[in-house]
């Protein structure tokens, strides 16, 4: 009676046309295939594993002309419509599985330099944060201390030499200010009261 319903149910389901191309499994690395088999389908299935289901879809394309239109009409009653793109993700990566010459997906060797990129860049990055903030708490130990260094240990702030030669230099500077001032007094009022005096008979 299943078998029947499966008949009836092939006929009536358009597949994509990659589903008329054969697959010798033979060719292809079934370990990474499985591998994938079950790790993507409880995605497509949005709960936690199913061990009988992905036992039963193992053994369906475990064979060496698997069925994949069969398997996606076993498969329309578990994944309610998503049956379709699951199989057609399958069956693309062991089309390109069958003509790689390790027998892997050239897809997943694709994602797997992806992964690996990122995975360096990460590294990278992370090294560079690490530089920088040994640089960064290495600028902060030194202000620190320098912070808290003795006030001896930076120099004289004032008294002895320094405040005397202070004390010299502005006092230089006043004493010739004052020498200026008196010889403009004298010179101005001076003169004035030599003009002042009554001119000689």
């Amino acid at each position: 009676m299943a078998s029947s319903v499966d008949e009836k149910a092939l006929k009536k389901t358009k597949f994509p046309p990659e589903f008329n191309k054969k697959v010798d499994t033979e060719k292809v690395n079934m370990e990474i295939m499985l591998k994938w088999l079950s790790a993507k389908l409880p995605e497509y299935m949005g709960t936690e594993d199913d061990d009988i289901m992905i036992n039963t879809c193992h053994n369906m394309i475990a064979v060496k002309f698997p069925d994949i239109k069969r398997l996606q009409i076993f498969l329309s009653a578990t994944l309610n419509g998503k049956e379709g793109a699951f199989c057609k993700e399958l069956w693309d990566l062991m089309l390109s599985a069958q003509d790689s010459e390790k027998g892997v997906p050239q897809q997943l060797v694709e994602a797997k330099k992806e992964e690996l990129k990122q995975n360096q860049a990460s590294k990278v990055a992370a090294k560079s944060r690490r530089r920088n903030e040994q640089a960064e708490n290495e600028v902060v130990d030194r202000f620190r201390r320098a912070e808290q260094a003795p006030r001896d240990d930076r120099g004289p702030r004032g008294g002895g030499g320094g405040g005397g030669g202070r004390v010299q230099r502005f006092g230089g500077d006043s004493s010739r200010s004052g020498g200026s001032w008196g010889r403009d007094y004298r010179r101005d009022f001076g003169r004035g009261r030599r003009d002042s005096r009554s001119p000689s008979p």
